[in-house]
């Protein structure tokens, strides 16, 4: 766990825009981190449950398990040759006990996230978005000192910088929610 020095501002006595705050962020020390956890993007449209497991596993595991070797060992089907034909929504707690790993369900809270970083455990946020009516999973990789923001690991959209309030009620559009929070140990 990485400790750093501590220090307290409020956007009014910056003075910068919201837009200027994502930049002060990627400069802001971390408060907790998961040090040394490995960042990939999904290989299908819909494995981001599969690219968070690969990441989780990995981290946890320290065992570079392909993309689509977990989904063949997750639904008994032979990926690799055609992963198209593979390619389909799921879960991550279907995926990560197969590695020896164990989780746990949690609603979307900013105290169990800060919690699972600094013990080493991986948090994962489970996202719907209400308008196109699909699930999505990311990690929540680190916490920013007192800058009330976060680091979050998405297969699909990158790696992003994010607010409190971006973690609780939009996302990276308006359209996505936090639903849910599985704790990968």
């Amino acid at each position: 766990m990485k400790r750093c020095i501590h220090f307290s501002f409020s956007l009014l006595s910056l003075n910068i825009s919201q837009a200027g705050f994502f930049d002060f962020l990627k400069k802001t020390a971390v408060d907790i981190e998961l040090q040394g956890m490995p960042y990939y993007a999904q290989s299908n449209t819909q494995w981001c449950w599969i690219a968070v497991s690969q990441m989780a596993i990995q981290y946890k595991n320290s065992k570079k398990v392909s993309q689509c070797k977990l989904i063949s060992d997750t639904i008994n089907k032979a990926c690799c040759s055609n992963t198209s034909a593979c390619n389909r929504g799921g879960f991550v707690e279907a995926v990560v006990p197969k590695y020896g790993l164990k989780v746990d369900r949690q609603l979307p809270n900013t105290s169990v996230v800060d919690a699972s970083i600094a013990s080493g455990k991986v948090p994962v946020m489970y996202l719907y978005n209400k308008k196109l009516g699909i699930e999505h999973y990311a990690i929540i990789q680190a916490k920013y000192q007192n800058a009330k923001g976060y680091r979050v690991y998405d297969p699909w959209y990158g790696i992003l910088d994010l607010s409190n309030e971006q973690m609780k009620s939009r996302y990276v559009h308006e359209d996505y929610i936090w639903v849910g929070t599985t704790v990968v140990r």
